[in-house]
């Protein structure tokens, strides 16, 4: 019995050495560029925030999971009530790193889902709401640079396409697709 627990603890402990590097985490300040209109009003360019954990799972593949927020809003206002869209929710992807070489600065390619759902506000109490969540779609490409020993910056962009959900203005039912183009500058910490 002993065996066992010996053999498990170096296999533990082999594993965690391994694993040095290979974990890192990201906070990523983000523009946000629509590409969609709301009641055929157009939406102003907005901002958010990401904050992820991402694994190496070989060499120049990644896995990431984490949590955004973006807000927008609108230029015009709606029967007196300016109006403002706040998405927020979850993100899972994976990224390949280009090049296959040894060069300090990587380039990738990435793709993930979000699992995320808008909040409506505005200045009349009575047409706040919120969608459902909903599974959406996410493409970019982006540069690492390193800077310090553990401190790498990494410019994206990314395009993330929204599935349509019903929202009532008004009395009215709407359909709120949100797509927009997110350009982000991270600072990626490497442990």
């Amino acid at each position: 019995m002993k065996n066992i627990y010996y053999i498990l603890f170096i296999s533990i402990t082999t594993l965690c050495a391994q694993a040095q590097e290979r974990w890192s985490v990201a906070f990523r300040p983000q523009l946000n560029f629509p590409t969609s209109s709301f009641m055929d009003t157009s939406i102003r360019v907005g901002n958010g925030l990401e904050l992820e954990a991402t694994y190496d799972v070989l060499p120049h593949l990644t896995f990431y999971t984490g949590v955004h927020w973006s807000q927008f809003d609108t230029n015009e206002q709606f029967d007196e009530d300016h109006i403002n869209f706040n998405q927020s929710g979850y993100i899972l992807g994976g990224r390949l790193r280009l090049p296959f070489n040894k060069s300090k600065i990587g380039y990738y390619l990435s793709a993930g889902t979000i699992y995320s759902r808008i909040r409506i506000t505005s200045d009349n109490v009575a047409h706040d709401q919120k969608t459902t969540f909903k599974v959406n779609w996410q493409f970019g490409a982006g540069v690492q640079i390193p800077v310090f020993e553990h401190w790498v910056f990494a410019p994206e962009i990314r395009y993330r396409p929204a599935s349509n959900a019903k929202v009532i203005i008004n009395t009215i039912e709407e359909a709120l697709a949100i797509d927009f183009i997110t350009i982000s500058a991270g600072i990626v910490y490497t442990f």
